[in-house]
């Protein structure tokens, strides 16, 4: 990511729920500042309950360079807010988002914290997937951008800077799945499970908490039973008990599926 904020020439949409102090905070916020420096338009979302750990000169560097930085769902003190934006104020945004020129992208679950240089078998490191996109997959991850930023200012991004003509790259196909708590979550879940239960090959699920309903849960099992290799990689320990506990109790289903067909592999990450 570094590498890749460095190179940029035109702009850099980044947008994060968890930002917190720590040495990669540090040198992340300095590689934006000095593009904004450079003439780079950088625009920065970060949410406002998951970054109300950011200390304040973070704030200070990216305005004295430029940068434009917005908080989303944030609440002002002494404003005069209704008891439907006290209500709204826990729809959060968990996107986590950085755009390069409108031509490289990257997406995962990490926080940006010094909790994510580890390899997820250190006590209170987290390992997550994250991924490096280019080709036009790359305009869908921009467009998620762009929904979160026109509704945190108003603004519409959608000139060339953000949204240049894009070749293919690789033979890979790939969609980016968007959703907020306000809109497309059901459109979500009807897309992954018709995704599960069209799979001819192979299935790869990570997700630090993983706790399917019943439905998600027969589509996987019968997906085995149908000779596709399934995956899932899960924790051991979760930041959340209490979903780690309940994610937990639905395994002996998919244990029982295993030892009948051996053929579902699940891989818990243990540190």
């Amino acid at each position: 990511m570094l590498q890749a904020i460095r190179s940029a020439r035109k702009s850099i949409t980044y947008q994060q729920y968890l930002f917190e102090d720590g040495a990669v905070t540090h040198e992340i916020a300095e590689a934006f500042a000095e593009r904004c420096r450079a003439g780079v338009q950088v625009k920065i979302l970060i949410d406002s309950l998951g970054g109300g750990g950011m200390p304040q000169d973070i704030p200070d560097l990216w305005k004295k360079s430029g940068c434009q930085l917005e908080w989303f769902q944030r609440i002002k003190v002494f404003q005069f807010v209704t008891p439907w934006e006290l209500l709204s104020y826990n729809h959060r945004t968990h996107r986590r988002i950085l755009v390069i020129d409108g031509k490289i992208g990257f997406t995962g679950g990490h926080g940006m914290s010094d909790a994510w240089i580890g390899d997820g078998r250190t006590a209170e490191h987290w390992r997550q997937t994250d991924v490096r996109l280019e080709g036009p997959i790359v305009q869908q991850l921009q467009a998620a951008f762009v929904d979160s930023w026109r509704r945190t200012t108003g603004d519409v991004l959608g000139d060339d800077v953000f949204f240049p003509a894009l070749d293919l790259q690789g033979k890979t196909y790939a969609q980016i799945v968007k959703s907020s708590p306000v809109s497309g979550s059901f459109g979500s879940y009807l897309l992954f499970l018709l995704c599960i239960t069209s799979a001819q090959k192979s299935i790869h699920i990570a997700n630090p908490y993983f706790f399917p309903d019943n439905r998600i849960e027969e589509a996987l099992i019968n997906a085995v039973k149908r000779g596709v290799k399934v995956v899932v990689l899960t924790t051991a320990k979760s930041d959340h008990a209490t979903t780690s506990s309940a994610s937990h109790s639905g395994f002996g289903a998919f244990l029982s599926t295993y030892v009948a067909t051996r053929r579902c592999v699940s891989d818990i990450f243990a540190p």
